[in-house]
């Protein structure tokens, strides 16, 4: 499904790890994290059902074939349906593209109708989208993409998800910068 070698990459792996750092940043419980990374590490396997031609296009997709690539979240959430264990993570696939203000797909749900597994999955995907090189658009450095996210607040993202999401990056910053000012003083 994600192989690496992909234009993507290691896409649903990155997503999953984002997210479960999330998780731990927002404190969440063991189990919510468990079913948060399982269903981060399948959030696009309906993508499995577009054709590639249209998932590998260079360059913007024209409407009908948007139409195709929104379908994966229904198909993702059919196949994992199928599997009792799984139910969950079907119910967090199916809903990770509605947006807050209610303009997403597949159901058109909004605010927190939609499941926090989905807002969550959301964020760190979109978030790992705008930061990762793909053939139809170019890396944004991730400070812009947390802009991005601010700017989306309440439209595309929970406000308050969003906000703990910028918080959670500037740590996470801090935390980066620090291990390295540690490496340089041994």
């Amino acid at each position: 499904m994600d192989a690496c070698d992909n234009p993507s990459g290691c896409h649903s792996e990155t997503v999953a790890d984002i997210a479960v750092r999330f998780a731990v940043h927002l404190g969440l419980g063991k189990e919510q994290k468990s079913q948060l990374y399982l269903s981060s590490l399948v959030h696009d396997i309906g993508k499995i059902g577009i054709p590639e031609t249209i998932l590998n296009k260079p360059g913007k997709l024209n409407l009908d074939e948007y139409e195709i690539v929104k379908k994966h979240s229904v198909i993702g959430s059919d196949i994992l349906n199928e599997i009792e264990s799984l139910s969950l993570a079907s119910t967090t696939i199916r809903h990770h593209h509605e947006r807050y203000d209610g303009t997403g797909y597949p159901d058109r749900l909004s605010g927190q109708s939609i499941p926090l597994h989905s807002r969550i999955i959301s964020l760190c995907d979109s978030f790992e989208a705008m930061t990762a090189h793909r053939v139809y658009n170019s890396a944004m450095p991730p400070i812009i993409a947390c802009d991005e996210i601010r700017h989306q607040r309440g439209k595309q993202f929970d406000p308050e998800l969003a906000d703990e999401f910028v918080v959670f990056f500037v740590r996470k910053l801090r935390e980066e910068k620090q291990s390295i000012l540690n490496l340089l003083k041994n």
